[in-house]
């Protein structure tokens, strides 16, 4: 199954992620994620549903970790390229 992004790109259901499902594999909290995401700091994701339900695309966070982590964030800044829960 797929669906389109807001930029009209066809994505694969199995490339999403919940909010929930971000916060475990950055090892944050949900809260976090959607804090993260408000700010700018993560790719924006899909909303999807009657709730608007925030879905991100896999591809899209690990190019963003990787760009991060590349571009020498600021020492000490709560980020997902920073954050210290983050492995690997």
């Amino acid at each position: 199954m797929f669906v389109e992004n807001d930029a009209q790109e066809v994505v694969r259901v199995d490339e999403l992620l919940t909010v929930t499902e971000v916060a475990q594999v950055l090892r944050v909290s949900a809260d976090t994620v959607r804090r993260w995401a408000e700010k700018g700091l993560l790719p924006p994701p899909l909303r999807v549903g009657p709730k608007r339900e925030r879905l991100f695309v896999r591809s899209e966070l690990d190019k963003a970790r990787r760009q991060a982590l590349e571009g020498g964030e600021t020492a000490g800044q709560d980020t997902p390229a920073t954050h210290p829960g983050r492995r690997g």
